[in-house]
């Protein structure tokens, strides 16, 4: 791995700490509920154990874009985003989730973590938490900093801890570092420090990795630094009656928009909360084509509105996909389900020819008098 392929997959984390359809269909033959409107009510507030935590996470909710473009190991360059939002986790407060993507590709990010906020000796510290998931793949989590209410269960057994920093009030905002070398083999090294700044409008990160000779093989050289800024990524998510969640990605705006009755051919993947991954199009030799109306209740309203080209997240609640019943053995029960979906063409269903308006028949006309026979003369 390249020094700044090494930098891509770096660049998050704080930053990780920066460095860091069968039965799984979206079943068939459901009824389709009519449109849903946006539900006025907003998602909790998180609370904090500690002032202070509320503080910094404030600074570092939203999303972040690096100020110049970083090359990665196929020779392109672009901004990297960092995306982070406060989660509830049963057990495990003052926790955020955060995605490391790149700018292109937020819908796809290389990176996802967790910072819980705790004290070590009175002083602050930011600890980094990754996922067990035996591929690393957390398909279901994707996009939920725009919607952190949707969140799935997790406990501590789920995750694993890294690394952490401490951090010093500085300014505006706050600094740290991590308070010794943590072992790692990335890129070739044995051990990495990782160093950040974070204020209310930037967040600066500094990462190494140290060979077994003490030598940098990967990260930062000697003075620089990564910055990154506040951006509007212009990701929202839209919450409907019923608990159901969309977040778009891209939503090419002039296109036909998808109603009840469409045909539709899309990608798409299926998530269990756990980040089980139970059912794809993608590794199918042929996309999806559909009836939109005819599928899950949270497809059938989820999807409306999209246009071709829209890359669209759903957090489906239980009772808009299989409910008690589960689907197979793949979806328990009770399962909040949570979808990729790329909308690759939309058809509007001819609609049948005007029906021709009745028109009585004429009367028959009457049929001519016979004319009488002329008398005969006498």
């Amino acid at each position: 791995m390249n020094r700044n392929a090494m930098i891509v997959w770096l660049a998050g984390g704080v930053v990780a700490l920066a460095a860091s359809l069968g039965a799984g269909q979206p079943g068939t033959n459901q009824p389709a509920p009519a449109p849903a409107t946006a539900a006025p009510a907003a998602p909790a507030p998180p609370t904090w154990t500690d002032p202070e935590f509320g503080k910094i996470a404030a600074m570092a909710t939203g999303s972040w874009k690096t100020t110049a473009p970083v090359s990665g190991s196929d020779g392109s360059s672009t901004n990297i985003v960092i995306s982070a939002a406060p989660v509830r986790i049963e057990g495990l407060p003052d926790v955020m989730y955060v995605e490391v993507a790149r700018a292109d590709a937020m819908q796809a990010p290389y990176r996802q973590t967790l910072w819980q906020f705790y004290r070590n000796k009175g002083k602050v510290r930011i600890k980094t938490i990754e996922f067990r998931h035996p591929k690393g793949e957390m398909g279901s989590l994707v996009g939920l900093w725009a919607a952190p209410e949707m969140f799935p269960a997790f406990t501590i057994d789920d995750l694993v801890t890294t690394l952490d920093i401490e951090l010093e009030p500085k300014g505006a905002g706050y600094a740290g570092k991590t308070p010794h070398p943590y072992p790692t083999s990335a890129g070739g090294a044995v051990e990495m420090t990782s160093e950040v700044t974070l204020t209310p409008d930037s967040l600066e990160t500094v990462d190494r990795g140290f060979g077994a000779d003490g030598k940098v093989v990967w990260g930062s050289s000697e003075g620089q630094k990564y910055t990154y800024k506040k951006f509007d990524s212009g990701v929202k998510a839209q919450r409907l009656d019923g608990g159901l969640v969309v977040i778009d990605f891209t939503h090419p705006s002039g296109e036909l928009e998808v109603s009840q009755a469409d045909k539709l051919t899309v990608q798409y993947s299926g998530f269990l909360g756990n980040g089980l991954k139970f059912d794809t199009s993608r590794d199918k030799p042929q996309p999806f084509t559909f009836t939109q109306g005819t599928l899950i209740p949270g497809w059938n309203v989820g999807l409306l509105g999209a246009t071709k080209g829209t890359i669209r997240r759903l957090a489906i609640p239980a009772t808009m996909a299989y409910g008690e019943r589960g689907a197979g053995r793949t979806i328990p029960p009770n399962s909040n389900l949570y979808f990729e979906v790329e909308i690759l063409s939309i058809e509007r269903p001819t609609p049948p020819p005007p029906e021709q308006p009745k028109v009585d028949a004429p009367a028959p006309a009457a049929a001519p008098a016979t004319p009488a026979e002329p008398k005969k003369p006498e």
